[in-house]
């Protein structure tokens, strides 16, 4: 049975619709016969003979029954080959037949408007109405292929087959199952070889099996046309891949033809892959281009030439494509950053290029996807193919690479405009500051020019300072907060505002002092709060007496002490000892940060010695080390660790370690480099 072209090209299965005049005619006869008092049975004859002859349902229902169980055969298969084309023609040869059931429903319907009794059409109609149900559950099966994932393209099997005529191999036909005989293609394919191979019926019967060249298949491929040769190529690989048919290599190939047959599929190959590869990356180019327009890409800061670029060899096209699309997306970037005030907008033009590139990294691995097609359909030639895969490989890492120092590149712009965002703000702050305290200065100067200064008026200039400056001080600690969490280092944004703190504090001592020294025995209870007042101006905070409410300075340490250097830490570890030593009411909060301190420090010195232990000794005095706080020595040979005071009158003397005696070196002169190559010259 023709399963691919069983209706098509033979109207007689077809049924029709009635013309006006078909149906004129049957109604006319009806006539007759009722007007002759023809018995029931003739009517029913008559009207079975208008509507379909018999044999049609029995095609219909034998087609329907091949073309399901073929279904099922395809679908329970993982083929790698696209079954649209097989299936599409079951389809089409379903759908011909929905449409002559669905005519011969009409029909009936028809003929029923001019007979009293229609039970016998009704019980016509049932098979025919079931027949057409399952056309419609068929077809959407069918459909169903079209989603069925499949990397092998029809484009694929021609190339396929093309590679095979190249390869020229010998290949044999195994038993083909019956379900696949339904074809008549696959029926033709089996002939052609046996009409080759010249098989008896004897040697048939022995299960003898002869092969053939696979040019000699090409031949007959040739023979088709274009549309019937996409079909056959696609039965073929049908074949070829339920092991059907095989091929196998001549055991006594020469190396001269392999190479032959090698440079054979690199000329046939090259160009076609080359097409493909360019084509993908058609919009990858159209963009290079677009932005090339604006602002040369080009060497020497000349514009692209599209056409000289994909002229270019795949080894060069790739690498040069991708250098100028990354340097357009970063020039173009780069215009925008310079006009971006908002810097929430810096996420959106990150996440922009980063997709952009995701795009660009997606269709070269699909390209890889296509290398991988090309080495199943090379096989055992694949090697063809390495070149390219480690170009596209190189090209993947170079995507990824300036992705991610662009993606850094914009993190730090983002940075530096925030923290440049947050100094500005700072400065406006500490320019109000300077002016509620010189202010105060000028108020309380008029005030100490009097022989008896009032305390009320004192207190109210000092609370009015003191709530300016308040206020102040809960804008920032607003302002930083905001931004604590964003891995900024606002470590000297805090010292500014206490350098400014000091600076402004000496300036009012002498002043301050004239003042106090007069009203000292009158006022103590103000200049109590004055100094207490003054004193927390440095922290940038509001403060109360819970120690879940931490000056600005605390809370922010627990995010920038590990982006501080050591210098730093140091650094503020000293002024945090002299800030313990001068109020005692914040001695906890700073012993606690001090604690975080050296042991951030402690760690940091334990790692980069490789040390590993809790409790290290001096080799010397053979106390604990305490990292952080004690300078450390360390031999590179025995490591025996020491106290610097404990080691150094020693190593002044002898530079060697006091335990196993080897010479101290210097760790940037390269020795242990300059030693494992003199003793790899000699392997």
């Amino acid at each position: 049975m023709n399963v691919s072209n069983y209706f098509s090209s033979n109207e007689k299965w077809q049924i029709n619709n009635f013309s006006k005049d078909e149906l004129l005619g049957v109604k006319q006869k009806l006539v007759d016969l009722k007007e002759k008092s023809t018995d029931k049975q003739e009517i029913d004859e008559f009207v079975e003979q208008s509507l379909f002859n018999q044999q049609i349902l029995e095609r219909f229902t034998r087609y329907l029954s091949y073309a399901d169980e073929l279904t099922r055969y395809l679908k329970q298969k993982n083929y790698r080959l696209p079954l649209t084309v097989l299936t599409g023609q079951l389809k089409d040869q379903i759908e011909l037949i929905l449409k002559s059931l669905s005519n011969l429903i009409q029909n009936a319907r028809n003929i029923k408007r001019f007979l009293k009794d229609t039970s016998f059409i009704d019980e016509l109609l049932k098979p025919s109405q079931i027949m057409s149900d399952k056309c419609k559950e068929m077809i959407l099966e069918l459909d169903t292929f079209k989603n069925y994932e499949n990397p092998i393209s029809s484009d694929d099997i021609e190339l396929w087959i093309d590679i095979n005529k190249i390869k020229d191999n010998n290949i044999t036909l195994q038993g083909i199952p019956d379900t696949l005989k339904a074809w008549d293609e696959i029926l033709e394919i089996k002939n052609y070889f046996e009409s080759l191979t010249n098989i008896d019926n004897k040697k048939k019967k022995k299960g003898i099996v002869h092969s053939i060249r696979f040019s000699d298949l090409f031949d007959f491929l040739v023979t088709k046309s274009k549309e019937q040769k996409k079909i056959f190529a696609n039965f073929v690989y049908l074949l070829r891949e339920q092991d059907i048919i095989r091929e196998f290599e001549d055991e006594f190939i020469n190396v001269h033809l392999k190479k032959e047959i090698t440079k054979a599929l690199k000329d046939l190959i090259v160009p076609i892959f080359s097409k493909v590869v360019k084509e993908k990356l058609n919009v990858i180019v159209e963009e290079t281009m677009d932005v090339d327009k604006l602002a040369p890409l080009g060497e020497d800061q000349q514009h692209l030439d599209a056409r000289e670029l994909l002229e270019q060899k795949l080894s060069a096209f790739l690498p040069h494509l991708a250098s100028y699309y990354c340097t357009g997306l970063e020039k173009k970037y780069q215009d925008i950053i310079n006009e971006v005030d908002d810097l929430n907008e810096f996420n959106n033009i990150i996440e922009n290029y980063s997709s952009k590139i995701d795009i660009f990294i997606s269709i070269i691995n699909s390209i890889e996807g296509k290398v991988k097609i090309l080495e199943y359909l090379l096989e055992p030639y694949k090697k063809i193919t390495e070149s390219l895969r480690k170009i596209l490989t190189n090209l993947i890492s170079e995507l990824e690479r300036r992705k991610s120092e662009y993606e850094y590149y914009l993190k730090t712009i983002k940075k530096e405009r925030l923290r440049d965002n947050i100094n500005s703000f700072v400065s406006d702050q500490i320019k109000k500051l300077n002016e509620y305290i010189s202010e105060y200065e000028d108020q309380t100067s008029l005030l100490i020019r009097e022989e008896f200064p009032q305390i009320k008026k004192m207190r109210k200039i000092l609370g009015n300072c003191k709530e300016n400056i308040q206020e102040l001080k809960a804008e920032i600690h607003a302002k930083l907060d905001s931004v604590k969490n964003k891995d900024l280092d606002i470590h000297q944004i805090i010292k500014r505002w206490e350098d400014n703190y000091n600076k402004k504090k000496n300036q009012l001592n002498f002043l301050l002092s004239l003042m106090f020294t007069k009203i000292f025995k009158n006022f103590k209870e103000i200049i109590e709060e004055e100094e207490s007042f003054f004193d927390n101006i440095a922290d940038i905070t509001n403060q109360d007496n819970s120690l879940d409410d931490l000056p600005l300075n605390f809370t922010l340490s627990s995010v920038v002490a590990d982006k501080m250097t050591d210098e730093e830490l140091k650094d503020r570890l000293t002024e945090l000892k002299a800030r313990i030593s001068k109020n005692e009411k914040t001695i906890e909060l700073y012993q606690k940060e001090m604690s975080k301190m050296e042991d951030i420090l402690e760690t940091r010195v334990k790692l980069r010695e490789g040390i590993t232990d809790s409790n290290v000794k001096c080799a010397v005095c053979h106390q604990l080390i305490k990292f952080g706080k004690e300078n450390l020595i360390k031999c590179p040979f025995c490591e025996s660790a020491y106290h610097y005071l404990c080691v150094a009158s020693w190593l002044a003397k002898h530079n060697a370690c006091p335990t196993c005696q080897n010479v101290f070196l210097d760790p940037n002169s390269n020795f242990f480099d300059v030693q494992e190559e003199e003793e790899n010259s000699h392997i």
